[in-house]
């Protein structure tokens, strides 16, 4: 499998994605063995810190399969809802949190794992803005949309790009006048 496909499989993804996980956790786990291996004749004792990459691993999975586990429970609840759903990360009043995204034919609603859900009627949405970062922080691979209202209130999420293009006309697409 070429690099650059292993790379775009990730894409539609998130950090909490069990898949996700394994890999990172696999890869952090085979590194630190190899590595205190690798080292033990050299450094002696000393070579065994390399096997706090293993803990690493551990606590990436701890973190993340704690928001995973609450982003599918937060789907699951919400999969009767009408519209479309998908995994999300949400920066709204100061606050990121990783949720899940809920577009209708009149509203996105916006439910984080913390904080409040935001409602936004897309009759009310004034501009859709595509910065390259959210408020400072990037995602590699996905597509950062921040919503304006005549509230002066801004709303911004990260969608993955499969999503995000659909999303991303459809919302300029009520924005315009």
């Amino acid at each position: 499998m070429r690099w650059s496909r292993f790379v775009h499989m990730f894409h539609n993804r998130w950090m909490w994605d069990r898949d996700v996980l394994r890999v990172v956790v696999g890869a952090l786990t085979v590194a630190g063995i190899a590595l205190t291996v690798l080292f033990l004749p050299v450094l002696g004792l000393r070579a065994l810190w390399w096997l706090a990459l293993v803990l690493a691993g551990v606590v990436w999975l701890a973190i993340y399969g704690l928001v995973g586990r609450k982003v599918r429970a937060l789907v699951a609840s919400l999969r009767d809802e009408s519209g479309e759903l998908s995994e999300t990360v949400i920066q709204h009043n100061g606050i990121q949190s990783p949720g899940v995204a809920v577009l209708d034919e009149a509203q996105l609603r916006l439910v984080p794992i913390v904080g409040q859900p935001v409602t936004v009627p897309l009759s009310s949405i004034t501009a859709v803005k595509h910065p390259r970062t959210l408020f400072g922080k990037s995602f590699v691979g996905k597509r950062v949309l921040v919503l304006e209202t005549p509230a002066a209130r801004r709303v911004g999420f990260v969608l993955p790009p499969a999503t995000a293009r659909r999303w991303s006309l459809l919302l300029a697409q009520m924005s315009e006048p």
